[in-house]
Parts: C-alpha cells; sequence; structure tokens
C-alpha cells in the first residue's frame, strides 16, 4: 500500500548552516527499475561511487550495493531485466562497460579489451538480456555499433562507423537516423534507406543546430520526432515518416521554445507530452490518460513536476519535484493514484524550510515579457495581492553565458539563491534579452546590447519589484559570475544610483579583448 503523500514536518525558522548547504547531494542518479519494485542511487563518499538500493514497497530498506573506488562510475543505468545494473567506469585512458548482477552481486568488466573505449546507445525493453553499445578504439575519431549480450558478454558488430557522430536506434538495435557535425558546427541529419544507403534528410547550420535538435524515434523507428525553430519564433515539436519525408507540425508553445527531451509510453514509445519552460514548466499533453496523472500530481506540491522512471508496465513512476531546492523524489502508483514521498536529493537539507519560488514575468520598456524565479524567505507573508506584506532588501542574480537561458532546476546555483533568501533576502533572477529558450524575438534582441538594452532589462526588473512592494529603491544589490559578473559591473558604472552593492566574479570587463581572444 502506498497509502497517503506525507513527509516529515518542516522548521520553518532555521537558519540553514552554510555547511548543510553547499554539501555535496547524497543521492545521484536516481533510477526506477523496469519491473517498477527497486530504486538505486548514487551516493558519493569520501572513497568513490557507493551504490545503494530500495524497496519501492519498504523505502526504509537501503542496501548497499557495490562501491565503486575507481573513477566516478557513470551512465548508471537499469537492464530491462530489472536483475542488472549497467554503468560506464574509467581504465587508464579508456571508458569500459561494466555490468553489476543483482544475484551474485559481481560486477564485470564487459569490454575488456585494451585500447578501446565504450559508450551505451541504447536499451531495450524488446531485448532485456542486451544492449546496443559504441565502441571507440584510442586512434579512431568515431564509435562502431555493437549488439552485446548482458549474460554472455559477446558481441556482435552491427556498424562499422567512419562517417557518423551518434545514432538513433529503435527498438530492434537498428540505426535508422545518424547524425554528422559539420565544420560550421552545424550538423546533418541523415536516414536509413531500405537499401541500405543513407540518404541526406536534413542540413542545420550552427545558428539552427543551437536550438533546433532531433528528439526521438517511435518503437518501430519509422517516425522521427524533432524540435525545430527554423521558420518560426518559437521552437515547435514536429515529426517525420521517415518512410515518405513528410513532416507534420504536433505543437507549439507561445511563450517558449520547446524543449527536445519528450515524455514517451515506456513501451509504445508513444508521444504522450512535450514541455516548454518559461519561468515554470509548461506541459503539452498528446494522451489525455496522463494529463489526469499530472493533474493529480501537481496537487501534492507546488514544484513542477518531472517523470525520472517509469516502470514497464507503466504503473508505477519515480516523480521528482523541482522547486528551487534539492530534488523532491516520490513514488507514483497510476492505479491506486496514490503518491508517497521517498527522499530528497540532498537529505541534510530535510529538516529546513526552504525559500518560497514563484514564478514571476517582468515586462521592459520596449515590450519584452522575460520570466523570473522570484526566492522570498520561508518566514514571510504575503498581503494584499502583493509578494510581500512589508518589503525587504533585494539582491538581483544575473546568470552567466549569456546565450543560455538559466537552468531552471539547476540546484547547483538555486542553493546560493536559498542561501540569501534564509538570511532574509528577497532574491531575484530574471532573464534578460539574447538569452535563447523564448524564441528568435528576445535572443536577436539582445545582439550588441551588452551593458545597453541587456542593462536596461535588469533595471526594469528592479523598478517592477519597487513597485510590487517587494523592496525599495536604496536597498538593491546585485551579482553573477562570468556574464553575470560583467553586468554587474557595467550596472554599477553606467546606472550607479539604482544599486547599493555589487559583486562580479570571474568576469570580463573589455568586450574587444575578449571577443579577440576567445
Amino acid at each position: 500500500s502506498f497509502g497517503v503523500a506525507t513527509q516529515p514536518r518542516l522548521s520553518v525558522d532555521k537558519l540553514i548552516p552554510r555547511s548543510t548547504l553547499f554539501a555535496d547531494e547524497d543521492k545521484l542518479n536516481v533510477r526506477l527499475s523496469p519491473d517498477g519494485k527497486t530504486i538505486v542511487y548514487i551516493a558519493p563518499s569520501a572513497t568513490g561511487d557507493e551504490v545503494f538500493a530500495t524497496s519501492v514497497a519498504d523505502p526504509d530498506s537501503s542496501r548497499l550495493l557495490f562501491r565503486q573506488n575507481d573513477g566516478p562510475l557513470g551512465n548508471l543505468q537499469w537492464a530491462y531485466s530489472s536483475r542488472q545494473l549497467i554503468f560506464l567506469n574509467p581504465v587508464g585512458q579508456d571508458v569500459h562497460l561494466f555490468v553489476f548482477n543483482l544475484a551474485d552481486r559481481q560486477i564485470r568488466d564487459l569490454t575488456p579489451q585494451t585500447g578501446v573505449s565504450a559508450r551505451i546507445e541504447k536499451l531495450s525493453p524488446e531485448h532485456p538480456q542486451e544492449v546496443l553499445i559504441g565502441l571507440k578504439k584510442s586512434e579512431a575519431r568515431r564509435f562502431d555499433l555493437y549488439r552485446l549480450n548482458l549474460q554472455t558478454g559477446d558481441s556482435t558488430l552491427l556498424l562499422k562507423n567512419d562517417s557518423y557522430d551518434s545514432f538513433l536506434c529503435d527498438d530492434e538495435f537498428r540505426p535508422r537516423v545518424a547524425i554528422r557535425r559539420t565544420d560550421d558546427q552545424g550538423y546533418d541529419l541523415f536516414s536509413l534507406r531500405s537499401s541500405g544507403r543513407w540518404e541526406l534528410l536534413d542540413r542545420f547550420n550552427y545558428e539552427e543546430a543551437r536550438i533546433s535538435q532531433p528528439s526521438a524515434l517511435n518503437k518501430e523507428g519509422t517516425t522521427l520526432y524533432f524540435v525545430d525553430n527554423r521558420k518560426t519564433d518559437k521552437a515547435i515539436l514536429k515529426s517525420i515518416d521517415l518512410k515518405t519525408g513528410k513532416t507534420r507540425d504536433l505543437a507549439t508553445d507561445p511563450f517558449a521554445d520547446f524543449r527536445s527531451a519528450l515524455l514517451l509510453h515506456p513501451r509504445t514509445r508513444r508521444v504522450q507530452s512535450a514541455s516548454a519552460v518559461y519561468g515554470r514548466l509548461r506541459r503539452h499533453f498528446f494522451d489525455q490518460s496522463v494529463k489526469k496523472d499530472f493533474r493529480y500530481l501537481s496537487t501534492l506540491h507546488t514544484g513542477d513536476v518531472g517523470v525520472a522512471g517509469r516502470s514497464v508496465d507503466d504503473r508505477v513512476w519515480l516523480i521528482a519535484y523541482l522547486d528551487g531546492g534539492p530534488s523532491r523524489y516520490y513514488v507514483y502508483d497510476r492505479i491506486a493514484r496514490k503518491a508517497r514521498f521517498l527522499f530528497l536529493s540532498q537529505s541534510a537539507i530535510q529538516p529546513f524550510a526552504l525559500a518560497r519560488r514563484q514564478a514571476v514575468v517582468v515586462p521592459t520598456r520596449d515590450g519584452l515579457k522575460l520570466p523570473g524565479d522570484l526566492y522570498l524567505p520561508s518566514w514571510s507573508r504575503a498581503s494584499r495581492g502583493k509578494y510581500l506584506d512589508h518589503p525587504l532588501p533585494m539582491l538581483l542574480y544575473v546568470h552567466g553565458g549569456p546565450t543560455v537561458a538559466y537552468d531552471w532546476d539547476n540546484w547547483l546555483i538555486n542553493r546560493t539563491l536559498q542561501l540569501l533568501a534564509n538570511r532574509g533576502y528577497a532574491v531575484f533572477r530574471v532573464e534578460f534579452r539574447g538569452v535563447e529558450g523564448f524564441g528568435k524575438k528576445i535572443r536577436e534582441a539582445g545582439a550588441r546590447e551588452w551593458g545597453r538594452k541587456m542593462n536596461d532589462d535588469l533595471i526594469d526588473a528592479v523598478d517592477w519589484a519597487v513597485k510590487q512592494n517587494i523592496t525599495e529603491k536604496h536597498r538593491v544589490g546585485l551579482w553573477g559570475w562570468s556574464y553575470g559578473g560583467y553586468a554587474t559591473l557595467a550596472a554599477l558604472t553606467f546606472t550607479p544610483n539604482v544599486f547599493a552593492c555589487g559583486m562580479a566574479m570571474y568576469q570580463p570587463t573589455d568586450l574587444q579583448a575578449m571577443m579577440e581572444t576567445r
């Protein structure tokens, strides 16, 4: 029985120790087994990575499976048998593929060849005892494709690769789509014809390739889903029939580009939802049955609902709520329509109340609408339609890049915002023109605008916060790394009366010199 969705009561007024807030996460790479019965995760330690397993039926049953002391453990995954784990680990100058058998608790190197590196290409529920891998000799440029048996270690060459950088394969491990990077940092997209010949499907230059990306194949490998922004302001989700070449538009979002990560049915690989991010996760549904699940899951916690894993029969889901803190994991039974709290990815945070993260939209003086995150102390209160009942000193955070939009669920950065909010500040992180993710209009509005209109966006954000009674004019500071450091110095130089203080870290200070030396 899953019981009710509960979690321990939090202390609302405690200062969070910095040593706690900035400690390493103790549960990484959390994975649900394909049979929906077991969850594994990596716990970093002083001597190496440790892998633990816990029963879905009894979350207090965590047990150590194995330790890996020879370098970081990479890409831990379940085999579809639910009886084996596979992972990558460095061996000298190479990377090898290893398998751990839960029955005898033994680890085997499945690619023991000297001078050869491996990568995991695909796992399939149709072949639970096999894995598709790439193997590359140290002197080679590209990975050949092999079908490998996890029990015997026997492998079969599927494709000798002299031309392509990566592949998309169907559930029978047949390569269907290939990607080859071009000299201008774009890429060419190829499809495999029935004749066995690779045919050019489409071509993307550097600017197009920054957003336009292939996403996934359907189960049979006959339909390719991809995100495309070449003829639109916002990137849209499309499908292409690989047999006929016919393209179909599936969905658009009015505020942001679609992300290439899709929610696919675990068995049929039918697209069930796609998402864009504009302050909050904006999920578009193609399957009404899962829409009901997300409607229920959204009632359990204020954070955005992320799906971290699904059983093959689709009864059990591993859910990760993202709310400006560490990932908050739940296990969800779709049949019973019940969810149960499991753990945080950083368990030391559990006794403390984190800041309230709220998505906001800031209008600029020239008509753009920019999303942002407002972090308010856990003990603060809203009043009369305002965010706060009284204004607080405010710190404005400017991210680096600057072209890549802020990674809204990045705990490594968010905990800095949480630290300041916990100490009594309102903390405001707002986007600005020139970033990608919100369409071409916003991105192109930042051309040659460092220290100019990009600085205006920060001033407009401050003015908005003052009007909302979040802060007062004389009590605003700002800071950031890299471009955020440059923006801090530019703001203090060009608009010195707006900010009381600023902190610039790893910042460029001479744009001409920066461009000449990049």
